[in-house]
């Protein structure tokens, strides 16, 4: 019990610490083609090993209690299969002493295995009766690591393989005889407080990987090949989640009947699945899995350091020697990473939930949580195209801050579409990705309310029906909170950034429209979409373009949309936060904009003659391409180098275009109509540069005619402009 104290104790001392390091990692994954379901992914941080800790069996302090041999079960569990099968591969449900979350659902029981793993499944789920395979026929370890509908899913193993529970009914005959088995569980109150703290189920002597190659006689095995470990789930000490740790412990191997021993020596421990795995993948495709036996060791700071969570959901090792953690006084531990299991509120915008136990704004206002590095993450994921962890209470679900990015997928068996060639409507088995709009404070009370369209055909009767749409309820295979889905956009991002500037009271933010308005005038209009500057040749195949509204707007703006080449940079004329990767880019912010001003200036690496962009959005709503003929270097003479500025007349901004072939050193000065010198720009590069109508000191200028030249390296060009008050 002292050390099980002593265990307790240092995992909650060290939480906080491997949730920091857990998240310094998540900020230097790399792109992968690991399926973007991955939950259990999200939900554990750094899997490590712990020393100094021996393989103790549980006892009658644990409140142990064995679970006889003919007590498992093949699915389906009622009657279900018992004797020599169940043995070998069967199931026991038992009722866990607290409540423990895993995979995004709340348990109450679990299902222990005898190959070595257990099993969370909701009370209304029964296992199902391909789970199980035929003997001899299947490598165990490709249950945990590869997605199959029959697959077992939402598992912990701490020992995954092909075991047997030997009992009393293996060794009625004559010579040598089997090791009898024990598999237990035990709760443990850990501090004394009465409260059970930790759940430990126990394999004690299985016939572990038992198959014996050299027999051809089904259920006859290797007597010599036993293993001792357990596994132990602790209750969770965050506020927030009921997902405590997981540990895997690991005892003795070997072992043989007191009175009949076995001459084999032969211990199988190769080939086991050792980890965690979730319910999401594709058939035939990676699992959502972590792997166990990628782990760093809590006491190397160079395991430590060099950690790449990436590695544990795809990297394939299955264990070899024992003890699988390295020693029997080492444990592995699959820590919960606290800092994805905030529910307190849908969408109040702390996407990188730094509020929690912990974390640098625990216990302070939504002032002081939500800042500006949420909007940043929610754009990061945008322009990464890695959506944030999309389930219930992690990320996108606070960063969904109005509420519109609730969603499910569902197989809808009887939508009807039309036809290849469009001409009459038929039967067809479809995945729907179904938005929820259904707007309210809470997360799951309005799950009944999910409705979406029917189309029923015509039928001659009698009495003849005609064709028509019906709004019916989602099936009711959609009934869990763990089928309901998240997203965050750009838009969010921009209305955090409004409620940072103090332009809403709170988050989330649940109005049906935020008014939008500003400078009308009698030819304006509110801004629904962009519109391309001029291009300016800024070097071979390089291009900056400048983006504008089509209209006047005031509140948050959020622009999303792909380019038909690189995005290189992208600089901002207003208050906005812009990323760029790849062909992506994405801009949001909170101010006053007017069709004068560009939002951004976009420079752009293509090989085509048009930049297009495309897959754009706008506040939310998609929009159409648009599309700026580009002209090459080739093209330019000496007046080009020297664009007319864009608006002109202009009364608040205008966008200057300088175009440099050649880097040196020049300056762009701006002179009133008396010669005198009213704004002057140093060390002049190739772009656009933003003059806003005042001078060196800040002061507007008068309205009038201006003229701005470029001098530098023999060169001097010169336009006019005019400013109209």
């Amino acid at each position: 019990m002292e050390n099980y104290y002593k265990i307790y104790k240092e995992l909650k001392m060290n939480r906080i610490l491997l949730i920091a390091v857990s998240i310094a990692v998540l900020l230097n994954l790399t792109i992968t083609t690991q399926p973007l379901k991955a939950q259990v992914y999200d939900e554990y941080g750094i899997t490590t090993v712990i020393r100094g800790v021996p393989y103790a069996e549980l006892t009658t302090s644990d409140n142990k209690v064995v679970v006889n041999a003919n007590l498992f079960r093949l699915p389906p569990m009622t009657p279900g299969e018992t004797g020599v099968r169940a043995r070998d591969d069967g199931f026991y449900k038992v009722n866990l002493p607290f409540p423990y979350e895993f995979n995004g659902e709340v348990y109450n029981e679990i299902w222990i295995c005898v190959n070595g793993y257990i099993v969370f499944l909701p009370p209304t789920e029964q296992l199902p009766t391909s789970l199980v395979p035929k003997h001899q026929t299947f490598d165990f370890y490709k249950y945990f690591f590869y997605y199959n509908a029959s697959y077992p899913k939402n598992i912990v193993a701490p020992f995954m393989g092909d075991h047997f529970y030997r009992s009393g009914d293996d060794n009625t005959g004559p010579g040598e005889r089997y090791l009898e088995s024990e598999i237990s569980y035990g709760s443990t109150d850990l501090n004394g407080d009465g409260t059970k703290d930790v759940f430990t189920v126990q394999w004690k002597n299985l016939n572990i990987n038992y198959d014996d190659p050299l027999s051809g006689v089904d259920y006859v095995g290797i007597k010599s090949s036993v293993g001792n470990f357990q596994v132990k789930l602790y209750r969770s000490d965050d506020v927030f989640s009921k997902q405590g740790n997981i540990e895997f412990c690991y005892g003795t191997v070997g072992g043989k009947h007191p009175l009949f021993p076995t001459a084999d020596d032969r211990i199988i421990t190769k080939n086991a699945a050792i980890g965690v795995k979730g319910n999401s993948g594709s058939d035939g495709g990676f699992a959502d899995f972590l792997n166990g036996l990628y782990n760093a060791r809590q006491w190397n700071v160079d395991d430590m350091n060099n950690y790449d969570k990436n590695m544990s959901k795809s990297i394939l090792t299955v264990s070899d020697v024992w003890p699988p953690s390295g020693g029997t006084d080492y444990r592995i531990v699959h820590y919960a990473l606290g800092r994805n299991q905030a529910e307190d509120f849908w969408g109040d915008g702390d996407v990188n939930l730094s509020k929690l136990e912990g974390q640098k704004h625990a216990n302070m206002p939504q002032s002081r949580y939500v800042t500006v590095s949420d909007a940043r993450d929610i754009l990061r994921s945008i322009v990464t195209r890695m959506p944030l962890p999309k389930e219930r209470r992690r990320e996108a679900y606070h960063g969904d801050v109005n509420h519109n990015g609730r969603y499910i997928f569902y197989r809808d068996m009887n939508w009807w579409g039309w036809n290849a060639a469009g001409t009459t409507r038929q039967y067809k088995d479809t995945t729907f990705k179904k938005l929820l709009y259904w707007k309210n404070d809470y997360y799951g009370d309005s799950v009944g309310y999910i409705l979406h369209d029917i189309y029923t055909p015509a039928s001659a009767g009698p009495p003849p029906v005609p064709e028509k749409w019906e709004v019916k309820v989602i099936p009711s295979g959609v009934n869990s909170l763990s089928q309901i889905y998240f997203e965050a956009t750009e838009y969010d991002a921009a209305l955090i950034m409004h409620y940072i500037g103090c332009r809403i009271p709170h988050l989330p933010y649940l109005p049906d429209s935020i008014p939008t308005h500003g400078k009308i005038t009698e030819n304006g209009r509110i801004a629904d979409g962009i519109t391309l500057g001029s291009v300016v040749n800024v070097g071979e195949n390089l291009y900056q373009i400048p983006v504008y509204l089509n209209g006047y707007l005031s509140g948050p703006l959020a622009v999303k949309a792909s380019v038909n080449g690189t995005v290189e940079n992208i600089s901002t004329a207003s208050d906005v936060t812009a990323m760029h990767e790849n062909d992506m880019l994405v801009i949001a912010g909170s101010d006053e904009f007017t069709p004068e001003s560009p939002i951004c200036f976009v420079t752009v690496r293509t090989d085509d003659k048009v930049l297009k962009l495309s897959e754009i959005r706008f506040n939310d709503v998609e929009k159409p391409a648009v599309s700026a003929e580009l002209v090459s270097v080739e093209g330019n003479n000496g007046a080009e180098i020297l664009a007319q500025n864009v608006p002109n007349p202009f009364t608040e901004n205008t966008v200057i275009s300088v175009n440099l072939v050649d880097n040196g050193n020049y300056t762009l000065r701006i002179y009133d109509a008396l010669g005198n010198v009213v704004r002057t720009w140093e060390n002049v590069t190739s772009g656009a540069i933003v003059w806003d109508g005042r001078d060196d000191s800040g002061f507007k200028v008068n309205q009038g005619v201006y003229v701005y030249r470029l001098t530098g390296d023999n060169l001097s060009v010169s336009k006019k402009l005019v400013i109209s008050r």
